[in-house]
């Protein structure tokens, strides 16, 4: 997972093009990215390479475009993707996050204590004679009556 502040760091050039980095939480690089005439090509130095991403709207699936083709050959001629690989291999690491814990590391989650609920009242719980109906009557008419005890206490003393 990628996160913010470890995005976009500046790793070095590539034929007078900035590099960008963005690294992982572990501190493993995510990709290395530079843009070329107005395209980004970004790769992680190991497994894939990326000539026209999403950034840039093109597609290098299937067929190519003319403009496409140039830019590739462009690219191969002086060297770009090779500079920019082996720039990506020689940033392959920054340290992890503090308090960084690998995933099979993480110790495993005790399930929380079930949330208990007081019941919901029900119409009968309303109705006139209930018993907890009275109850509740009962105890707000003794609150009430204490408040006027307390009162009255107070007026006299």
């Amino acid at each position: 997972m990628k996160i913010e502040g470890r995005e976009n760091l500046f790793i070095g050039q590539v034929q007078g093009c900035p590099v960008t980095a963005s690294y992982m939480d572990d501190g493993q690089l995510y990709s290395a990215a530079m843009t070329w005439q107005e395209h980004t090509i970004e790769t992680d130095g190991r497994d894939y390479i990326n000539l026209f991403g999403s950034k840039s709207g093109g597609g290098c699936v299937g067929d190519i475009g003319i403009n496409q083709w140039r830019i590739i050959r462009d690219l191969v001629q002086c060297d770009a993707i090779e500079q920019l690989t082996d720039l990506a291999l020689a940033h392959q690491w920054i340290a992890p996050i503090d308090g960084y814990v690998p995933e099979d590391e993480l110790p495993e989650l005790v399930p929380a204590a079930p949330i208990v609920r007081a019941p919901l009242p029900t119409l009968e719980d309303f109705q006139r004679d209930s018993p907890r109906a009275t109850a509740a009557a009962a105890a707000y008419v003794d609150q009430i009556l204490a408040l006027l005890r307390e009162e009255r206490a107070e007026r006299q003393a």
